[in-house]
């Protein structure tokens, strides 16, 4: 169980450092999230570096703050 949640907790902290620093990371030519995440929300890295609040960009990061909960479930 241990074991488990430190996988977890690393990865909900990675997670939550790529949200943070997305449009940084963006300007230095990385991004960290996985291509098909990216792929299945229509996002190029056009709307990633300028940040482009559509719909479409909204609904990525609501589904990978969704992610970082999941770690955690009550």
């Amino acid at each position: 169980f241990q074991h488990q949640s430190l996988i977890a907790f690393s990865e909900a902290m990675q997670l939550t450092l790529f949200l943070r620093n997305l449009k940084k990371d963006a300007l230095n030519n990385k991004i960290y999230f996985p291509k098909d995440d990216l792929s299945m929300f229509y996002i190029s890295e056009h709307e990633i570096l300028y940040q482009n609040w559509s719909p479409r960009f909204t609904c990525f990061v609501k589904y990978q703050i969704k992610r970082i909960e999941n770690l955690f479930p009550l």
